[in-house]
Formats: C-alpha cells, sequence, structure tokens
C-alpha cells in the first residue's frame, strides 16, 4: 500500500487529505481528510494540519508517494500557498522524492458532480453540467462536462458574452444544461435568468467534493512515470499588485 496526498488551496482556504492506494484496489481509501471553510488562513494552517493528518492515519512524512495538488483556477495567494507547500515538502525528502500531479479542482468537482449527481431525481448524463466559478463581478471560469463525459474549463467573461444567447467559445449552451454555481455570483444568476437553473453550492462542499474526487483520481494517475515538474497555476485573476500597475498604480 502507497499513501497519497490530495491537496487543494484554490478553490476555499485549504482542502487536504491523505488516501491509501495499491495497484490491486481500484478505489483509494480516505484515511483522512481537512476543509478550513475560511478563505484566509491556510498558510498559517497548512503544516499544522498536515502534520495532524499524519498523527491520525499513523504514518509519517516519508511515508507519502505522491502528491495530487490544485492548481487553479481558483485564488492566486491560495494557488501559490499549496504549489509552495508541495515544493517544499517534496524537496525535503530523504529519499527519491514524490512525484506532484497538477489537477484543476473545479474540472475535477464538475466531472465527479455530473457523474455522481447529488440531487433527486439523478440528473441523466445526457444533460450537460456547467460548474461556474466567480472571480471577479463579471469574469470567472467554468467547467463544460458535455454528453461524451469529458470535461472542459473555459474562461467566461459576462461583459463579452452575447446578448442573446449565451454561448462558450461559440458553441451554444442548451437549455437542459444544470448549472452548479460554486459560492456566490449575483451578476452571473441574473445572466443566466431563464435558460437554466441555477443551483447554488456552499463554497466549502465544493473544495470537499473536489478533494474527494482528487483521492479518486490517485488511482488514474500513472505514478511510475516519475512527474517530477511543478504544475502551471491558473489563476481566477491577476495579483493585487499586478491590477493597482495596470490602474497606474492606484
Amino acid at each position: 500500500m502507497s499513501i497519497y496526498l490530495a491537496l487543494d488551496t484554490s478553490i476555499c482556504g485549504l482542502a487536504m487529505g491523505l488516501f491509501e492506494h495499491s495497484v490491486t484496489t481500484p478505489t483509494p481509501h480516505l484515511l483522512w481528510s481537512h476543509v478550513h471553510r475560511e478563505a484566509q488562513g491556510s498558510a498559517q494552517l497548512i503544516t499544522k494540519t498536515f502534520l495532524d493528518g499524519l498523527n491520525v492515519a499513523r504514518c509519517k512524512e516519508n511515508d507519502i508517494a505522491g502528491i495530487v495538488i490544485g492548481q487553479g483556477p481558483g485564488s492566486f495567494t491560495g494557488i501559490r500557498v499549496g504549489i509552495a507547500f508541495a515544493a517544499g515538502l517534496q524537496g525535503g525528502f530523504s529519499r527519491t522524492p514524490p512525484p506532484i500531479i497538477g489537477v484543476s479542482a473545479l474540472q475535477i468537482f464538475a466531472l465527479r458532480a455530473h457523474c455522481q449527481p447529488q440531487s433527486e431525481p439523478a440528473v441523466p448524463l445526457t444533460m450537460e453540467t456547467l460548474a461556474v466559478l466567480p472571480g471577479t463581478r463579471t469574469t470567472g471560469y467554468v467547467a463544460v462536462v458535455r454528453n461524451d463525459i469529458n470535461c472542459k474549463v473555459l474562461p467566461l467573461d459576462l461583459e463579452e458574452a452575447a446578448s442573446g444567447e449565451w454561448a462558450l467559445r461559440g458553441e451554444p449552451v442548451p437549455k437542459t444544461a444544470r448549472f452548479l454555481l460554486c459560492g456566490d455570483w449575483p451578476e452571473f444568476e441574473r445572466f443566466v435568468g431563464v435558460q437554466g437553473t441555477v443551483n447554488r453550492l456552499e463554497i466549502a462542499a465544493v473544495a470537499e467534493q473536489a478533494l474527494y474526487g482528487m483521492g479518486e483520481h490517485v488511482g488514474k494517475v500513472d505514478w511510475g512515470r516519475g512527474v517530477q515538474m511543478l504544475p502551471e497555476p491558473l489563476y481566477l485573476r491577476r495579483s493585487t499588485v499586478e491590477e493597482r500597475l495596470e490602474r497606474g498604480g492606484n
């Protein structure tokens, strides 16, 4: 059996879990998980949370065989905290360091919600599932799961959208689509209007479901390929410093 760390700081504060997996078991087993539900404070809590998790799971740091980390879309500061922690953890190993695999927590959540709908009766897979994550008042990202279970993560700009039918990269969204709004975005709910039903989800619940999906992803990765490169982050918005510079320093 091998122990894997799943870590996401892109959606909501801090979501972390330890999963046990072997080639003989199709689904990784959750040993421990924790979701910090506040947007702030993940940097201060991440090390202690990890050590607490190791203690609960009765394993050691050097037992970690691989790391799955959320690379966005998400908070600029949050993503940097997670990636920096994973890099530091990897660099501190006395043996061959564990590989780091980057995934989109929003994409993982959308796929999980589409294949395992929480509503009753179950939403048929012939419908499209769109998980929407706000960045600013008018921009964000959307993970689109179509009939073939493939998922694309696309930028969404309400100001650039057509006033009539809403389209994603030229492809119209059918009226049977199910919108899962991750958190609070009143402008998006007004924009969608009568084109579909928006289910607003608590952001911490989204982070928790994404974490479980990342744990399931452990069993789908070819860890033997030895991926060592850090993932490329995808930010919901630029850093505060960059935005100030664009406004002339104000």
